[in-house]
């Protein structure tokens, strides 16, 4: 049986004959009035507004933040019949969408949500008049129904399947001026390309990518995100690829390019202001076979950092850590790949044992964060300031704690060891797999195994993982490989697992997920590891002697958050190895 709240029993309820839209808008301005969401004078001056900018009396209220939007949709359904319900509920069909064109979509701002052979159901933030209502059941043949569901949901829906900057493509082709683009600074009112440049950028500032990739293919312009460690494709409108060379050519003039050298790579940096907030971007062009793509870095200058508590850290992690933060010296190292998160954790670490007893000295490449009380030197490799140079001078400057940004050579990692053996706390981080390969690769730079041994307090491995969207979340079940190893590691559950997945909404970008959360593996070291470290035994066996101590895997730490509803099982897959037995 379907529950009565189901978008298949909603859409079932027929919806009584539309009025007109200014009788419908009347009628909804009354209703405000009458029950106190508006005064008569407010409801006046939108009126005039409305029919002065030729907007809906909705549109307007909306834009003056007048009435709050779930208010304005009760409203509309309680006069039309038409039921209100958010678009995370429906699995929007490619079938619907095929039989929109994008012309109709862009023109009433309407996605389709539900589809059959016999009639399809639209999603509107706003009721449009019994002509175009008509119009449409014509244009599609077959009968149209429809639900209200939220102007940004329409929105972000027609911006995914429809193609980002649809209609500004429009006004782009029919405006045969070549747009202004001032050096550095770039003006989102400008029309044309610099518009729909910005259009590119503001929507990737808005979904949190920390790159742009704008690349030519043969017969095609791709473009991706990279949001939450992953890349995302972002769907473009028919006929943007006609555009592409001189979308980067507009690109190159903003970054301060020269746009006529399209033989060798070269790099930029500009700026670009949005909802008040400024972004740095660093942008990067290769030629290529089919012509120069593009990269932008996108750098928030108002970034800030977690605490500890803000990491994700189990019940039993955060004591280890805050016990690896308390000693007074030895080496503690964060290991991962590249875009793992571990530059967040030491800024955490650093946060929360700063005080003014005690002396805080960091070397990087780059300064990610700029923290208050501490001493931070940007590393410069091309005036000879290396992490090692660096990392002598620090040294001379009397620092209880010491932050090196990464060990990347043998120099550095000699001048780290020695200064944790004499009485420094030294904090930094390595490329590997897991928390154990930490010791091979010291050893491989060259160090000594029982240096090693005698300085290494602790090794952090971590990994992030994407947060399931929580408004479009739906149960899954486990295929039979993967549920024997979930068995196999957690068999105090009774074979009672609950996994979720994200459908995809317009809240997530119907991507399923939105943000992301750390996952951990801290190694402790003590004398039980300790000699296996001089004898520079693998690190497998490391590793074994670690979990059998009682290291919980960076494997088992991300099945416990997938159990929890707050990662899927895709993550887990994509981000940690299978554990070795």
């Amino acid at each position: 049986m379907i529950p009565e709240s189901s978008p298949e029993v909603a859409l079932r309820r027929p919806n009584r004959a539309l009025m007109t839209e200014s009788a419908i808008y009347q009628e909804v301005g009354r209703l405000l009035v009458e029950r106190n969401s508006l005064t008569r004078g407010q409801l006046d001056d939108a009126t005039v507004r409305s029919t002065l900018l030729g907007k809906g009396l909705d549109e307007v209220l909306l834009d003056e933040n007048w009435v709050p939007e779930a208010v304005i949709l009760e409203l509309l359904s309680e006069v039309t019949g038409i039921p209100t319900m958010p678009m995370a509920r429906f699995s929007i069909p490619r079938e619907g969408i095929r039989k929109v064109p994008s012309g109709t979509a862009l023109t009433y701002r309407i996605i389709p949500v539900a589809f059959s052979e016999e009639s399809i159901t639209i999603a509107t933030h706003r009721i449009h008049e019994v002509t175009g209502h008509d119009s449409l059941q014509t244009l599609l043949r077959m009968p149209v129904s429809w639900v209200l569901c939220t102007r940004s949901e329409v929105d972000a829906a027609i911006k995914h399947f429809y193609g980002l900057g649809a209609d500004l493509l429009k006004a782009m082709e029919g405006n045969a001026t070549r747009p202004k683009i001032s050096e550095g600074e770039l003006e989102l009112s400008t029309p044309g390309l610099s518009k729909l440049l910005g259009e590119i950028i503001r929507e990737a500032i808005q979904r949190n990518a920390s790159d742009i990739h704008l690349e030519p293919m043969e017969d095609r312009m791709s473009l991706r995100y990279r949001v939450d460690g992953s890349l995302i494709k972002i769907p473009l409108p028919e006929g943007v690829e006609r555009h592409y060379k001189s979308i980067v050519s507009a690109l190159k003039v903003l970054a301060q390019l020269n746009i006529t050298e399209r033989r060798l790579p070269h790099d930029g940096r500009a700026r670009m202001t949005v909802d008040g907030e400024t972004f740095d971007l660093r942008v990067s062009i290769l030629p290529t076979q089919y012509g120069e793509a593009a990269n932008l870095r996108i750098l928030n200058r108002k970034t800030t950092f977690l605490t500890l508590q803000e990491l994700g850290l189990r019940a039993g992690q955060l004591p280890l850590i805050k016990e690896l933060m308390s000693r007074p010296h030895g080496i503690v190292l964060i290991t991962g790949p590249t875009g793992s998160g571990k530059t967040s954790t030491l800024y955490a670490a650093l946060s929360s044992i700063r005080t003014d007893s005690i002396s805080v000295v960091t070397i990087e490449d780059p300064v990610e964060y700029q923290l208050d009380g501490i001493l931070q030197i940007q590393a410069q490799s091309e005036i000879g300031l290396t992490f090692a140079a660096g990392l002598r001078a620090v040294l001379r400057h009397d620092p209880n704690v010491i932050l090196i940004g990464e060990i990347r050579d043998t120099e550095t990692a000699d001048i780290a060891i020695k200064s944790s053996l004499t009485g420094h706390l030294v904090f930094s981080t390595l490329h590997t797999n897991d928390s154990a390969g930490a010791m091979a690769r010291l050893t491989d730079m060259g160090i000594e195994p029982y240096l090693v041994a005698s300085s290494v307090q602790g090794v952090i491995a971590q990994r992030l993982v994407r947060r399931v969207c929580q408004h479009c979340l739906e149960p899954m079940e486990l295929p039979g490989e993967i549920l024997r190893e979930v068995e196999a590691l957690f068999p105090e559950q009774g074979g009672a697992f609950h996994f979720v997945r994200g459908r995809g909404c317009p809240d997530c970008k119907f991507t399923g997920y939105k943000g992301r959360l750390a996952i951990f593996e801290i190694l402790m070291m003590d004398q039980a590891l300790r000699p296996l470290v001089v004898k520079n035994v693998p690190s497998d066996e490391i590793r074994r002697l670690a979990v059998a101590r009682g290291m919980e895997t960076l494997r088992h730490n991300a099945w416990q958050v997938a159990m929890e509803g707050i990662t899927t099982v895709e993550e887990v897959l994509r981000v940690t190895p299978c554990e070795r037995t």
